[in-house]
């Protein structure tokens, strides 16, 4: 049993709606000006303007970017908990004796772990991260699974079959592919 057994199946809730205007303004390198103006720029819908209060505006040129940034250094805080030597020191090379592994595109994510307990302690840390950010993991859609169950991720589904681990499309994947053949 050398593969971790459990899977955090992480979404942030409303991610690019939410993120703090505070903490891009704080963190972001940029032209504070220049952000400023574009925070604030809004987005239209059915010919109305709706301003941006919290977050990036719908369909901006630079929200995607602004996203990833906000998300950046999530990896760094997983490994302080789960990779660091008695010296606080970052080793990856280090042991990883709670098998937790972390891939992110956009506001899913997806973290192994050895056992329920640490999932949950992932989860914990994971929340303390988004925090300062104005954001939130998703109650709804935010599950811890054993990798015998499957998860989803990017439209596969990933389980577990007799020692194996079996990557196939999604269901929704398979309905939105006889849809479009339709």
């Amino acid at each position: 049993k050398v593969s971790p057994e459990w899977i955090v199946e992480g979404d942030i809730k409303a991610c690019f709606d939410e993120i703090s205007h505070n903490w891009i303004l704080d963190s972001i390198p940029m032209d504070k000006r220049i952000l400023k103006e574009f925070l604030k720029a809004g987005y239209i819908e059915n010919y109305h303007l709706f301003p941006t209060e919290k977050g990036t505006p719908q369909g901006g040129p630079i929200s995607p970017i602004i996203g990833n940034m906000a998300l950046n250094g999530l990896e760094n805080a997983l490994a302080m908990r789960f990779y660091s030597r008695s010296d606080g020191t970052i080793d990856k090379s280090h042991q990883n004796r709670h098998k937790v592994s972390y891939v992110r595109f956009a506001d899913d994510l997806v973290v192994t772990a050895d056992s329920p307990e640490t999932a949950l302690e992932i989860i914990d840390v994971i929340q303390a991260f988004l925090d300062p950010r104005g954001l939130k993991l998703s109650e709804e859609k935010t599950l811890v699974t054993n990798i015998s169950e499957g998860f989803n991720f990017l439209g596969w589904n990933f389980r577990k079959y007799k020692g194996k681990l079996l990557p196939k499309p999604s269901k929704d994947s398979q309905k939105e592919i006889i849809k479009k053949i339709r």
